[in-house]
Parts: C-alpha cells; structure tokens; sequence
C-alpha cells in the first residue's frame, strides 16, 4: 500500500470523526419544556441563547433546559430536523436532594442534571450512615438474612 493512501484513508478518517457534545445546562423561565420536542418558547430560546455557545450542532449532540420546577435536556437526533427535531431524552424535577452531593441530608441549593450542577453545588453536612453487615458470597445466589 502507498503511503499517499495510508496518509489519504487516515485524512478522510479524521474528518469523518465527530464527537457528540453536551453544549451546557441553560435556564429558561418561559421555556414548558412539555412534549417529545421542544415547545415554541424552547426552540426560540434555543436559537437565541443557546446557540450563541454552541459553534455547529451536530448529531448527537444535547443540551439541558430547565425552567423554575423542571430539567429538560434534548439530543439532536438530525441536523436535518434543526432545533425543532430535537428530541428529548431526559426529564427530571429541578431541586430537593439532589443538589451538591451533601449525603441525602442537607444538599446545596443547585441541580444536578446528570452531567453537571446547575447553580450553588456547595453540598451540605450529609446524614448520617446506618449499620449493619455486607456478606459477599456467590453472586449466581442472592442471600437477604445471612444470620
């Protein structure tokens, strides 16, 4: 094989690559973040915020959107279909617990979306831990009272 070739097959490789990426976690009070795509208030604010961070979308990749009470976060399944194809893949309650890691006690003020936190993530104090064994035996059998 020439090397011109190996060079050429290892071009067209290298652009054919494309990594999907999560362009970030945005708020959107007026955004309903209702339905499988993204409501009008979402899709224009999408083209209005959003893609002000974002250089090129690709397939692939997502954004998360979250109004005062919920996350949303999107995948653009086609360029094709623009902001509107989007689909979305993920929804989950904004706030409780789930912020900042503080052990189920007292967690921070922030979200966690499932890739990162939005707002104070400082985490709280956490709870305290119960007692009790952990017997590791055949994992093909499941023991529920060793004793």
């Amino acid at each position: 094989m020439s090397r011109k070739l190996v060079v050429g097959v290892g071009a067209v490789l290298a652009i054919g690559v494309v990594v999907a990426a999560h362009h970030g976690d945005f708020d959107c009070g007026s955004c309903t973040l209702s339905g499988a795509t993204p409501d009008s208030d979402t899709v224009s604010f999408i083209k209005s915020v959003v893609n002000g961070s974002v250089e090129q979308w690709r397939n692939g990749d997502t954004v998360t959107i979250c109004n005062s009470n919920t996350c949303a976060t999107y995948l653009m399944a086609s360029v094709m279909g623009g902001i509107g194809g989007m689909q979305q893949i993920a929804k989950f309650q904004k706030g409780g617990d789930s912020g900042g890691g503080g052990g189920g006690n007292e967690g921070g003020s922030g979200n966690y979306d499932g890739g990162g936190c939005v707002g104070s993530c400082g985490g709280g104090t956490g709870g305290t831990g119960g007692s009790g064994t952990v017997v590791v035996g055949d994992p093909d059998k499941v023991v529920t009272n060793p004793e």
